[in-house]
């Protein structure tokens, strides 16, 4: 559609969204149109982020970003936690992991990492990489880290504090 009657005339898009609980209306304006509009098509499977409008009788979503299936779990992650043992000392593994998370810090919108470091005697110890070891995630970064630590050593951490896997978020004849 074209806006003529508000004080920036150009395009917006009226979108429904449909999930298992039902339907709501999404209104997309001007560079998030055009920046997302290659991701809204019929039966497409998005995550959207945006505002909701509550100014009608029915609620409408006012989007911010549109976000691809394929791409959500690494930019709705919050953090990472990445499962170390006593093996991964100073001189091996961990060195290698340290300059990995160096490489990747502060490109971007940085995410704090987590280390579970198993004992030997069933504790974990979690500690807190702290600001100078934050990093992107992208499913590039999380790949080399499972080249790094294995698959089932990374997981993902979301804003409600799910852990995610990361071997659950690979192609079953991907996963070894």
């Amino acid at each position: 559609l074209i806006t003529r009657n508000s004080r920036k005339p150009g395009k917006m898009a009226v979108v429904t969204i449909e999930d298992f609980a039902g339907k709501v209306e999404s209104l997309i304006f001007g560079e998030e149109l055009e920046r997302y509009q290659r991701f809204l098509t019929p039966d497409a499977v998005v995550f959207l982020r945006g505002t909701v409008d509550h100014r009608r009788e029915k609620p409408s979503v006012r989007v911010e970003e549109v976000i691809p299936a394929a791409e959500a779990p690494f930019a709705l992650t919050e953090s990472l936690v990445l499962s170390l043992s006593p093996a991964d000392a100073p001189g091996g593994v961990l060195d290698r992991l340290i300059e990995l998370l160096r490489a990747e810090h502060g490109n971007g919108p940085a995410k704090p990492v987590y280390l579970d470091i198993g004992t030997g005697d069933h504790l974990v110890a979690t500690v807190d990489c702290g600001r100078g070891l934050r990093v992107r995630c992208t499913p590039r970064f999380a790949r080399q880290l499972c080249d790094l630590l294995g698959v089932e050593r990374v997981t993902l951490l979301t804003g409600g504090m799910k852990r995610i896997p990361f071997a659950n978020l690979m192609p079953l004849d991907a996963r070894v």
